[in-house]
Formats: C-alpha cells, structure tokens, sequence
C-alpha cells in the first residue's frame, strides 16, 4: 500500500465517506496537526507491526523488513504482521510463519488473494479479495507445522469493504466499510461472540489495532460550516484510542486536517501508537505517545 493508491485500489477505497469523502475534496485545505507530536520511525515505508521494540513494515516495493535490536532484516514476502514470537508474510498465493527472532519459517497457510494479514501465537487472520468480494478467514497456529482449517468470520461484496485484520487475546478486529454506515467489528475466535465496537453514519472508521485491553483505530470525518459558505468543508482525520470494553469514541492522540497526509494503517505498541502518514513526498511510519 505504499506506491501509489492505483496500485491498490481496493483496500484505498477505505478512505471514503461512502462516496462522499473523495481524495480531491479538500486538497487545496491547509493542513494542521494537533495533539501528541509525532516522532518519525520511518521514512518511506508503511503499514507498521509493533511488538514490544519489534517493528515491522513494507518498503516502497512491498519488501517486508523487520528491524529489531539495532537490526534491519528483509522478510521473505509483504505486508508483514507481528504477533508473540511469530510473523507474518504474504507469499504470493500462500502466507509464511516465521520465527519472529530467527526468521526461520515455521508454518505455511494457502490463502486465495490475500490482501492483508494478521498474527498472534494461537491464530492467524487473512483477508482475501477476489472479484470485488472480501472475505476475512482464521486458522489455529496453535500447531505451527500444521495450521488449523480455515474458518471464515466475515465477507462482503463490493461495494462494502473489510479492512485489513488486528489480533489480540483472541480476539480480531476489522471494518466494515458501506455506503451508508461504518463499523468497527469485534470477533471472538473461540467463543464466535460478536459485537460491534463502533459505529458511525457520518464518520469513516479505518485500520484498527488491539492490544491488551485498547483500541486504536483512524476517524476520518468533515467539519461543519455556515449555510453560505462556498469552499468545501474542511477534513478531519483522527488518531483515536479507547477502551476494547468500552463506549463511546475514546479520545484523540494525534490528529491532521486536510489532506496532505492521510492517516492509515495504525499498530498499537505498550507505549507509543504507530500510523502510516500517506502522501507528501511518500509514506513513512510515525509514532505518538498513547
């Protein structure tokens, strides 16, 4: 998700309001940032996976690459996901577990069209696209050199997006993305319990990320103005943070108005939230203080 949103069509079709909120709405808005300062992890990459001081991501060509420790290593595959001891690769048609320290590869899952996954050390989540029709499917890795069989716990046919998958204390989070309404969307993997965390008619909820007890995801809405004004209204894109169990929308850490950067992906770490920033001279990975 990193050169162009051409390239990726599907997934950067998130960034609607249904068809209300277009890339060319408020281009000529000046941007401003609020809240927490960001820090800039890294510079023309994208889609961040954070464990502890592990963090993972995709170059301009979708080579995933983990730095760790001082280190910098390629990943065999893209759109790397991190989860305990384990990662995440997508590998042309199938998805490669690794070990997270040695990189040596424990597992491997078939997947049709993977679009975006995601790791823990019980389960992994991958979202598949096909044809306009998206589906976010599970397996056990509970026995890594025999992963479970697939289980499918949600799919939609365009023009209703998912969004890309966070897995944590067994649990996955995902949007749904329609034309008329919003959700943030909660799955027991055990259980089978559903719940919706958030919903929203005006707002556009994206790219969510758990960990522990906390949720963090991107609300991307546009402000009011009076009855005679002429410009476009100005838009809104939030950082935002809350509890799992919570209500309500949380509160923000970071936010931009315009769009000269685009919120994206986000990966929540114990101590600093993650966010894509697209845009600009290219993406790159910030964070800011939860």
């Amino acid at each position: 998700c990193i050169r162009a949103m051409a390239e990726r069509p599907a997934l950067y079709r998130l960034l609607r309001l249904g068809d209300a909120v277009t890339l060319g709405l408020v281009a000529a808005v000046l941007a401003t940032t609020t809240a927490s300062a960001e820090r800039t992890e890294v510079s023309n990459g994208a889609d961040p996976s954070v464990v502890g001081k592990a963090l993972a991501f995709q170059k301009e060509n979708r080579t995933g690459v983990l730095r760790f420790e001082g280190r910098t290593r390629s990943l065999p595959g893209s759109d790397p996901a991190l989860g305990g001891q384990l990662a995440a690769v997508i590998s042309g048609s199938r998805i490669q577990i690794l070990n997270r320290l040695t990189l040596d590869v424990v597992g491997t899952a078939p997947a049709f069209h993977p679009e975006a996954v995601a790791v823990s050390p019980a389960w992994l989540a991958y979202l598949t696209r096909y044809h306009g029709h998206y589906a976010l499917k599970v397996r056990s890795v509970s026995r890594l050199g025999n992963p479970g069989k697939a289980r499918k716990v949600a799919e939609a046919s365009s023009p209703a997006v998912i969004g890309r998958p966070s897995i944590a204390k067994g649990r996955v989070a995902f949007t749904v993305s329609k034309r008329r309404s919003n959700t943030i969307r909660l799955v027991g993997l055990k259980s089978g319990k559903r719940r919706t965390l958030l919903r929203s008619r005006r707002a556009q909820l994206l790219s969510p990320s758990l960990l522990g007890r906390r949720l963090l995801y991107v609300k991307v809405s546009r402000g009011s103005q009076g009855p005679l004004a002429s410009a476009p209204r100005a838009l809104h894109q939030a950082l935002m943070l809350r509890r799992v169990a919570g209500h309500g929308r949380g509160h923000r850490i970071y936010g931009r108005r315009g769009l000269d950067r685009r919120l994206w992906s986000t990966s929540l770490g114990p101590k600093r939230a993650y966010l894509t920033l697209l845009g600009g001279d290219g993406p790159r990975i910030v964070s800011v203080k939860r």
